[in-house]
Order: C-alpha cells, then structure tokens, then sequence
C-alpha cells in the first residue's frame, strides 16, 4: 500500500487573450512513488469522451515545510477540442429541468505493475429554469478508488 501513487485527474477548458479555448486533461500524482500504464477518461454525459494516456509519471515531492501545501506531479495533455458544454442560456425560452453526471476516470499502476487501481469522480450539475425563476447548481457527487488487480 505504501508504493500506491496517488493519481487524480481534470478536465480543464482554457481560454487565452484572444478568446480561444484550449482544452486539456490534467493528470496529478500527489504520492512520492511514481505511476504506469496511467489511462484517464472525461465522460461528459453529453454523448462526448476524451481520453489520454501516459506511459508514467513520477511522484510528486514531499511539501516544502510544515503547513505548505502539497508539491503533486502534474501532467497536463491537450485533447481535441470538444462542443460548448449545455446550458440554459443557448436556449432563453427553455423551461424544465436538466440534469448531467459528468465522470472523470483514472486507471493506473504502480511503478513495478504488480497492482492496478482505478479512480473515479462523478461531478453532478443541474440546470432547472422555471417561471418563477430557478437556478443551477452541481459539484462533486461522489469519488472513489478501487483496485482492479
């Protein structure tokens, strides 16, 4: 258990001066010992996926001093650029409620390949417009971490 890497992961949209968005799949290994084989997934729930993989990454470092923060390994790799994301503003004169499960997967090793592990978090985001007004809201549902073999 000592040598598990401890990987999460992210799906990041980035935009610069000129407005352009760049998206990525950021890959962070909090743990000291490094990871193989690592295969991270962005499930959208809008019928779009992205994935990357990565051959390794090395661990991260042991934080500076007591009480600064964590120094992860961070691996971050471009991915295709995907369709804009829904919302209720594309449509001013939708009603209803509208609900998506967005899951971000990250399935690794550790360094010697004896034991692989999967990671997953499932972010929750819900838009409901009503007449008398209504809102959205979302954030993270659930994270978890098995072994796989």
């Amino acid at each position: 258990m000592s040598l598990r890497p401890n990987l999460e992961a992210d799906f990041i949209g980035k935009v610069d001066d000129a407005g352009v968005v760049t998206d990525y799949i950021e890959i962070c290994n909090f743990s000291l010992w490094p990871a193989i084989n690592v295969k991270a997934t962005y499930d959208s729930d809008e019928g779009w996926v992205r994935e990357v993989t990565l051959d390794r990454i090395e661990g991260g470092q042991l934080p500076a001093a007591e009480g600064y923060p964590d120094r992860p390994k961070v691996k971050r790799i471009k991915v295709p650029s995907t369709p804009e994301e829904w919302s209720p503003s594309d449509d001013p004169e939708w009603r209803g409620k509208r609900e998506f499960i967005r899951t971000m997967t990250v399935e690794f090793e550790d360094e010697r390949g004896f034991l692989r592990w999967k990671w997953v978090r499932e972010i929750y985001r819900s838009f409901e417009v009503r007449e008398d007004g209504g809102g959205s809201g979302g954030g993270v549902k659930s994270t978890s971490l098995t072994r796989i073999r």
